[in-house]
């Protein structure tokens, strides 16, 4: 059954706001500004991974915090196995940055980063490591490690000149040390145990951190996310985009800001988003929704929380599209303007789930039942269980069947149902 929500909402800014202090003391209430995330009109949808072209990554509010700051359990299973001897030209190229938040009152985050080697000596400069911000590095190619040391990273109008410098667990600047990752053999950038923060250099607010962070791991891409915001404007990001199971993909950076979705693949080639976060702000969490209708303003008055894309042709395992969907922000009452075109590309095919069985073995009897004997045998009794037709009786006006009535099944094997969404058996009332 379809489920749509009616509202009356008009498209608003989508915002962002560190709201940063630690997971034990209150934070600062002092807000620094309001950046909306806003589509560049000179970014495009490209075919190639060489010649993609990236939106910047948005700005985000700030406000200053003080104290302890706990690290809480780890969002990116991305480690590097081990360190390797590198060059500049090496880890040159473009990337998808996460990272985890050290204070509870905050967000993780996360964008598409760019390795630039300068052209002489040892030094990099990493584009869009934090908030649209650039920040230099040292590479050190025998031993396959990078470090960030202190140094300036954007001023604000607020607070003034703002650094970028290894955070201590009390929440003060350690200046003289560095923020440092390993590379591994898989082309990745492990900074996950490094502790760092944004902090003020002037006025009363100095060596208060406005943003503090772990966990950072910067990976190649495998994807990449395109689409049209509500001025017609194509936007892209790189992405992450993984098989955990034979029918769930998972999609980091949807919205270059760091987070995870799952998109559920279909037998009939077909893909569902439902109710996925893009990413969460100071206004709330950002879900994925498809437009369902407009009032004759342009308003959105009604919504559906599943996205569904068209059954892709048979030799496209590489491609998942969508057309008229947004992001809301239901704790806002806002949403981000009708968006068109999307398109999610990744570098290596993935597979669509098929059934491989067709019936059960056994006679259904007590002395022969049916048998569970995979994965696909549980699919199955799921599908003829969800799939009948034949009602028999009415319970609070929702009619029910009663498939198998009298039958017998027998587990068979252990099944390895890790990471399959599975639809439960005798999910749909009509």
């Amino acid at each position: 059954m379809k489920n749509f929500a009616s509202l009356i909402l008009v498209a608003g800014a989508l915002i962002g706001n560190c709201g940063m202090g630690q997971a034990q003391l209150p934070a600062s209430a002092e807000a620094l500004n309001n950046a909306p995330f806003v589509a560049s009109a000179s970014s495009r949808a490209v075919a190639s991974a060489s010649d993609f072209r990236l939106e910047t990554a948005p700005r985000v509010a700030l406000s200053v915090g003080s104290g302890e700051l706990v690290a809480r359990s780890a969002r990116n299973t991305l480690r590097a196995a081990s360190r390797v001897a590198t060059s500049a030209e090496s880890v040159s190229g473009y990337y998808v940055g996460k990272y985890s938040t050290l204070t509870s009152s905050s967000f993780d985050g996360g964008s598409t980063m760019q390795i630039v080697p300068d052209t002489e000596g040892d030094s990099v400069t990493i584009k869009s490591f934090w908030s649209g911000c650039d920040v230099r590095a040292h590479l050190d190619a025998a031993t396959g490690s990078i470090s960030v040391p202190r140094q300036y990273i954007t001023n604000d109008a607020s607070y003034g000149t703002l650094d970028i410098a290894v955070i201590n667990t009390n929440g003060t600047p350690d200046y003289s040390s560095q923020i440092t990752g390993t590379v591994a053999a898989d082309g990745s950038i492990d900074f996950s145990e490094a502790w760092w923060g944004i902090f003020v250099q002037t006025g009363t607010n100095k060596d208060k951190f406005v943003a503090a962070y772990y966990n950072l791991v910067l990976s190649r891409p495998t994807g990449q996310f395109t689409y049209k915001n509500s001025a017609g404007n194509s936007v892209g990001y790189y992405v992450l985009i993984k098989q955990t199971s034979k029918n769930m993909l998972t999609v980091s950076n949807i919205f270059n800001r760091g987070y995870d979705i799952e998109i559920e693949l279909k037998r009939n080639r077909t893909a569902e988003i439902n109710g996925q976060t893009a990413f969460i702000n100071g206004s709330g969490a950002w879900t994925m929704i498809r437009c369902v209708e407009f009032n004759e303003a342009g308003n959105l008055t009604k919504y559906s929380n599943i996205i569904e894309t068209p059954a892709a042709a048979d030799d496209n395992n590489t491609t998942l599209s969508w057309t008229d969907w947004s992001l809301l922000c239901a704790a806002a009452s806002s949403y981000a303007g009708k968006l068109t075109d999307a398109e999610l590309t990744a570098f290596t095919p993935f597979s669509y789930p098929s059934l491989s069985v067709s019936e059960f073995e056994g006679d259904g009897t007590e002395e022969s039942p049916y048998l569970i004997k995979s994965l696909d045998h549980l699919i199955l009794l799921a599908d003829k269980v969800n799939n009948d037709t034949e009602y028999v009786g009415t319970y609070y006006n929702n009619q029910y069947t009663r498939t198998y009535l009298g039958k017998y099944f027998a587990l068979a094997n252990d099944i390895d149902m890790a990471g399959y969404r599975f639809e439960p058996i005798g999910s749909t009332w009509s």
